[in-house]
Formats: C-alpha cells, structure tokens, sequence
C-alpha cells in the first residue's frame, strides 16, 4: 500500500521527521498533545518554520515510539510528537493517529497504519 502525502507550510515551531503532525493556524507543526487536531505522520525529515513539509496522511509510515506499544495498539501523541499507547483522558477529546503494526520500545523507529479518529471521555 503507497501512502498518501501531501506537503503543507510548516508552522513556526517546525517539523521533527517521523513524528506525528498537527494542525496549527493554516500550517502543519510537530504534535505536542494526545488533544492537538493531528493530520497524519510528519515523512522522514525535519523542516523548519516557512519551508513545505511532507505529511503522510494515511497509509503506512514509520514514527518513534514515546514508550512501550504493542503490536495491534492504537496510537496518539505524546508531548514530543511521538507514538504512544492510546490512554482515554476523562472529560477530553484524544486524537487516535493509527494503529502499531508491531511492537516498538521508547525511541524505536517503527511502522503504523495512519487512521484518524477522536475518542471523546466523559468526565
């Protein structure tokens, strides 16, 4: 399966590679919150505010891991725009990014598949 990529203006606080992408005033900026509005996995290389960064906006791609995931484990981001297990925060709204296609420790490179949802918790 080819992933679909686009490339978007990148927002002041710039793009890390493989980590997860989102929304910031009309630009895409490395994901800093499992409630940020997510667009997909940032391609594999940073870019800087101004310049045109690749997002995968679904498909497969490699992302960093931010701690243990299990193979199967649907994904949000941490506070450095990694992959991390999903885990509901009561009374928010957390950005599902995909699901793990294998198991990965904190800081390893591996593959998800981007699927965007929204997991809303009661408080």
């Amino acid at each position: 399966m080819m992933p679909l990529i686009k490339s978007y203006p990148v927002g002041a606080a710039g793009l890390k590679g493989k980590h997860i992408a989102k929304v910031s005033g009309g630009a895409v900026e490395t994901a800093t919150a499992a409630t940020d509005t997510t667009l997909g996995l940032i391609a594999g290389f940073d870019a800087d505010a101004g310049q045109m960064g690749d997002v995968i906006l679904s498909g497969i791609g490699p992302v960093v891991a931010g701690g243990d995931i299990d193979f199967g484990d649907k994904l949000m981001a941490d506070a450095q725009g990694r992959a991390v297990k999903l885990v509901p925060v009561p009374g928010s709204t957390v950005a599902i990014v995909g699901t793990a296609l294998r198991d990965a420790a904190e800081g390893d490179i591996f593959d998800m598949h981007v699927s965007l949802s929204l997991l809303s918790t009661p408080a």
